[in-house]
């Protein structure tokens, strides 16, 4: 029923209106369940982007780089380089 509701509300409601829909939605178990998946979906990808910058600072690093020159080459913050490399 939710699902018919929706795509019926995104053919015919302005964005005001359905920014009231999407927080009636939000609060039922379905809104909840759909919540959960989301942010489950962006500790996996958050995770995977993580490793491979670790994994690019370290082989920057093996080749001689220094801290601040990985930071820059791969504009990531300095502090955040020197705490990978700590590890």
């Amino acid at each position: 029923m939710q699902a018919i509701l929706y795509a019926l509300a995104v053919k015919t409601l302005d964005s005001k209106d359905l920014e009231e829909i999407k927080e009636a939605i939000s609060m039922t178990i379905l809104g909840q369940m759909l919540v959960e998946d989301g942010i489950k979906k962006g500790e996996q990808k958050g995770r995977k982007e993580g490793r491979r910058e670790g994994i690019n600072v370290w082989k920057l690093s093996a080749q001689g780089e220094s801290p601040e020159a990985i930071s820059k080459k791969l504009q990531i913050p300095l502090d955040e380089v020197i705490e990978i490399l700590k590890d």
